[in-house]
């Protein structure tokens, strides 16, 4: 009747080293261990010499007893008394051999199953740990059975047991089983040993027994098979739809451990599960994870997502979309894991397609709420590009990925973003120094039109943080543009302007006046008449370098209103509306007059272009005079009002209002209304004339201007 109890008394001695702790001599002990080991084998064996298979059932049901309270508490203490009853519970297997097999395999299922504190995620996690230290000790046949019966554990209805069946299904994927086979636990001296005494006493009842009983012939220890593998890794997929959100959030990360595993069952198990098909299983149900209600369960699969394309041979625009969406997830976790998955993608697979994914979404959170998600693109920004770039070397090797990233932010119009990410890294701990100013001046003018243009970009992003370069390089290259200027990248002309500009006290006098008289001859050229794009910005430069001496810019403004006035083109009346933001004295009425004619009723013959340009003119002189937008607010407002007006002009008066809104508010508060009421029909508009993306032009370093010509008279 007390059969269990004594074996449960008998186990308190030889299956734990917590008896070390309470001073007992240690000849003692071990005198009192072989004992107790005898004494067990003695009620384990029949009178005829034969193990008893239900002796050691009840022996194993003691021992789950002992598992199940050191797992529930996880005091350090109980993580020695862990290892020793495994110890312990491995050497009577390997005694008793086919008689314990069954009797260990029921006390796999019951730790598995038995639901003692297992809503407590440590211990799940001891109770794991446990069951993975035993069950590496069974034969093939047994390990396979067992993993069957998880498998079924998995689905049933209780939480916990999908908890439990889930990380062990994980654990035995990502092999983490072999790190916690028992032989590799240290015994406790011979405390542990149930055989330690045999070698000692020649005339215990041990010596006339076999002391081991073998496994089954032709079984090894256990491993996980190719067809174990993939209905394994269907089991953890089928949890990714569970009603847990815990559950899903392990599942998604599972998966992601298997697609970047080098095993190669593992491999194809995920290879037959995506299917052959141009969606992959996986990738769709990542897509449909990152709608989630959870955070938890949208960032496991914006992590998947990311090994998921970093694994793939190709990268498709539409995938990259998932984490570009993630990007601007409200949870701080979900965007952080979404930036740092597209950042690693673009540098393991630089192409256009991963450039522009990583401008579309991280690039946009510099303007993030959160400091830490702009800390984190600002780093992310440095590694793309200011760390790898060097100076210019004829046929050398060179990283592509700076340029390529430049060439996306020309080509989305995102130098904003890019002065921004430059004035964050300058003011980090990462600081950017002006060595990266002389690297990039080394590509200037060596390869094609279009490095040169990607050097500029970066160059007008840095500028302002180093007031003090050197601009030599620049003027010679500029100079040396000079007599090809009609085949020049106009956005280039541009940028050397806005350069030169945030550069010119470092300039000598010499230089400076002779690059005045340059810009000067320039503007009052025949041709200064057909705008170019840079004109305005050309105008300010000149100004810049002598802001004393402006009588040119009076000059050059009489002389292009008495043009205007006399029947000149529209360039003339654009020609002089850009002069008369840098010329001190006002420009007259009847300039004002001329370009405000054609937006109310555009003469036969104008083109919607030229209209287009009359708005913009209109809006030069509302910044150039407070008494002018005033004048203009309400032709412009009737303009942008008109749905029949053409689409450019009612863009520009759009802008103009703008303009005016920021120089002169108290004009604009006047013309609200005409605005508000059709932004959303000037979106749409614009939308269907399909004019964005915008093209690319430098913005005018004017304060007294916010945009160059070219944003605004185009059509």
């Amino acid at each position: 009747m007390n059969f269990e109890d004594i074996l449960g008394n008998l186990l308190e001695v030889v299956g734990s080293t917590v008896v070390c702790k309470l001073n007992i001599d240690s000849l003692l002990l071990t005198n009192i261990t072989d004992c107790v080991n005898n004494i067990i084998s003695i009620l384990i064996y029949n009178s005829d010499e034969v193990p008893n298979a239900e002796v050691i059932k009840i022996l194993f049901k003691c021992l789950l007893n002992k598992f199940i309270a050191a797992s529930v508490d996880n005091r350090n203490a109980n993580n020695l008394v862990r290892a020793s009853y495994v110890s312990y519970t491995a050497i009577l297997l390997n005694k008793y051999g086919k008689a314990a097999l069954s009797s260990y395999n029921i006390l796999l299922q019951h730790l598995c199953y038995t639901l003692d504190g297992l809503e407590r995620a440590e211990v799940r996690t001891a109770r794991i740990s446990l069951v993975l230290g035993l069950l590496i000790l069974l034969p093939t046949k047994l390990y396979e059975d067992l993993i069957k019966w998880v498998l079924k554990l998995s689905t049933t209805s209780k939480i916990s047991h999908r908890q439990v069946a889930l990380e062990i299904l994980g654990k035995l994927l990502t092999n983490d089983a072999e790190e916690l086979r028992p032989n590799e636990i240290p015994f406790q001296n011979s405390t542990s040993d149930p055989s330690s005494s045999d070698s000692q006493n020649d005339g215990n009842v041990e010596n006339n027994r076999q002391t081991s009983q073998d496994l089954p012939e032709g079984e090894e220890v256990g491993s996980v098979s190719r067809t174990a593998h993939a209905d394994i890794i269907r089991a953890v997929y089928e949890r990714v739809h569970d009603v847990s959100s815990s559950l899903r959030m392990r599942a998604l990360t599972i998966l992601t451990e298997c697609v970047s595993s080098t095993d190669p069952p593992t491999r194809e198990a995920i290879k037959e599960l995506n299917g052959c098909g141009d969606a992959p299983r996986l990738l769709a149900v990542a897509a449909r994870c990152a709608c989630d209600e959870r955070a938890v369960v949208r960032r496991a699969a914006a992590a998947l997502v990311q090994r998921l394309l970093a694994a793939a041979d190709r990268v498709v625009p539409n995938d990259l979309a998932i984490l570009i969406s993630l990007c601007r997830d409200a949870s701080i976790l979900v965007r952080t894991s979404a930036i740092t998955g597209l950042s690693e993608i673009l540098m393991q697979k630089p192409c256009d397609a991963t450039v522009d994914a990583f401008l579309t979404g991280p690039m946009n959170q510099l303007s993030d709420p959160e400091a830490k998600v702009q800390e984190l693109v600002m780093n992310q920004i440095h590694q793309i590009l200011f760390e790898r770039l060097h100076n210019y070397t004829v046929g050398g090797q060179e990283d592509t990925l700076p340029w390529l990233f430049l060439a996306g932010v020309i080509r989305h119009n995102m130098r904003r973003h890019l002065q921004k990410a430059c004035a964050l890294l300058h003011n980090s701990p990462r600081s950017i120094g002006p060595r990266v100013v002389d690297i990039v001046g080394t590509h200037l003018g060596e390869a094609d039109g279009a490095r040169d243009l990607q050097s500029l970009v970066l160059l007008t992003g840095l500028a302002r943080h180093f007031p003090n370069s050197d601009p030599r390089f620049l003027l010679r290259y500029y100079y040396r543009l000079d007599d090809d200027i009609q085949v020049c990248d106009v956005r280039i002309l541009g940028l050397i302007y806005e350069l030169l500009t945030a550069w010119s006290k470092a300039l000598t006098a010499p230089d400076r006046d002779t690059l005045k008289a340059h810009l000067v001859r320039r503007l009052a050229a025949p041709t200064s008449a057909v705008d170019d794009g840079c004109r305005t910005a050309c105008a300010t430069l000149a100004a810049h370098l002598d802001p004393d001496n402006l009588q040119w810019a009076t000059e050059l403004l009489q002389d292009a209103e008495n043009r205007a006035v006399n029947g000149g083109s529209v360039g003339e009346w654009l020609l002089a509306a850009d002069l008369s933001l840098v010329a001190p004295s006002p420009p007259s009425e009847a300039l004002l007059q001329l370009l405000l004619g054609p937006l109310a009723d555009p003469p036969p013959g104008m083109s919607a272009a030229e209209v287009g340009a009359c708005a913009a003119g209109a809006g030069r002189l509302c910044v150039r005079s407070r008494e002018a937008a005033a004048v203009a607010a309400p032709a412009l407002a009737a303009l942008l009002r008109r749905q029949g007006a053409p689409l450019p002009a009612r863009l520009n008066a759009l802008l103009a209002l703008t303009d005016v809104c920021v120089r002169w508010v108290t004009v604009f508060i006047a013309r609200l209304k005409a605005g508000a009421g059709c932004g959303r029909m000037c979106h749409s508009s614009v939308m269907q004339s399909k004019l964005f993306p915008v093209p690319f032009s430098p913005v005018c370093a004017s304060t007294r201007c916010s945009r160059s010509p070219t944003s605004v008279s185009g059509g």
